[in-house]
């Protein structure tokens, strides 16, 4: 059976692991700060994890950064979120940013179709 080849979002998530993997190495106590706060503020709280991610999805389109949206969407798969809801916090996103942040919605459906396979 011939391997699937990684789509460009996998390839993405894939580069930003190793980055986090070099940073833990060559600046652990800020990468270990970070790391810190991203793991105790993506627990279930006031908000569900799942809420959570679909804010930081909106967020990412407003402030218009491809790699927070790709592992956010990520996350946010795993952690039940709809293809529906994703959509729609992205336009959220535009709500906030306008036409520039409209551009990045690409990358969402994109994230969404190659996470989904």
């Amino acid at each position: 059976m011939a391997r699937k080849e990684r789509s460009e979002t996998e390839v993405n998530l894939s580069g930003l692991k190793r980055a986090f993997t070099t940073l833990d190495k060559e600046a652990p106590e800020l990468q270990g700060a970070f790391v810190n706060y991203l793991n105790t503020l993506l627990t279930d709280t006031a908000l569900d994890v799942p809420t959570k991610e679909l804010i930081i999805i909106g967020i990412a389109v407003a402030k218009g950064c491809r790699p927070c949206l790709e592992l956010h969407i990520s996350k946010g798969l795993a952690a039940g979120c709809t293809r529906e809801e994703i959509i729609e916090a992205g336009y959220c996103g535009v709500c906030m940013g306008g036409g520039p942040a409209f551009t990045y919605m690409q990358y969402v459906l994109k994230a969404l179709d190659e996470l989904a396979e």
